[in-house]
């Protein structure tokens, strides 16, 4: 079943939290799709993973942390929406450093990109689709940048939930998320 753009819109908002749950084509509502997905995997068999890489393994109290969000492979997918959940105690999202990957962008599509600190206060909230969805990734790259400043020392971890990817048909990707465990330093003491 094709699905229209608007349609896919919707799909992506609701997946992060924006909209109301989904509707189906025939207009009643999908129980699947108002809920987040669990976190190990979810889906088929061929899974898409979705991967937290720091930039600098050790952040320091004080300094300020890029996070790369990967896919592993592209799956056909033309649209991502997630949570990254982080320690408030711990890390403070800088949204003016979130940035677009190329992953979705690839061949000249266009997309549209939201990422967006929470009013919760413990996650980052993102999605990116492209426009006219009739091709998806092949290939996995870079979803997102995002940065964190280290508020505190200590042991903490950035964790997936709330994610759904679609692919150029319509249909739910089969999703990996593995939590990513951090240790913030203390910050470096100068003579």
């Amino acid at each position: 079943m094709k699905l229209s753009s608007s349609f896919r819109l919707s799909l992506l908002l609701a997946a992060i939290g924006l909209a109301a749950p989904l509707a189906t084509a025939t207009g009643a509502a999908d129980p699947e799709a108002s809920t987040g997905l669990e976190p190990a995997s979810i889906g088929g068999a061929a899974a898409l993973t979705l991967r937290a890489r720091l930039t600098l393994q050790h952040p320091r109290v004080g300094g300020t942390m890029i996070v790369d969000v990967v896919s592993e492979a592209g799956a056909g997918a033309t649209t991502a929406a997630f949570h990254v959940v982080f320690d408030p105690a711990l890390l403070e999202p800088v949204p003016s450093e979130f940035r677009e990957g190329g992953w979705l962008k690839r061949g000249g599509a266009a997309t549209s990109f939201l990422a967006a600190a929470a009013s919760t206060g413990d996650r980052v909230i993102v999605g990116v689709a492209r426009l006219a969805p009739s091709t998806g990734a092949r290939r996995g790259g870079t979803v997102c940048r995002l940065a964190f400043r280290a508020l505190a020392a200590g042991p903490t971890a950035l964790a997936f939930d709330s994610a759904h990817v679609t692919s150029a048909g319509g249909t739910e990707v089969s999703l990996r998320f593995p939590t990513l465990p951090l240790t913030i330093r203390p910050a470096s003491r100068r003579p």
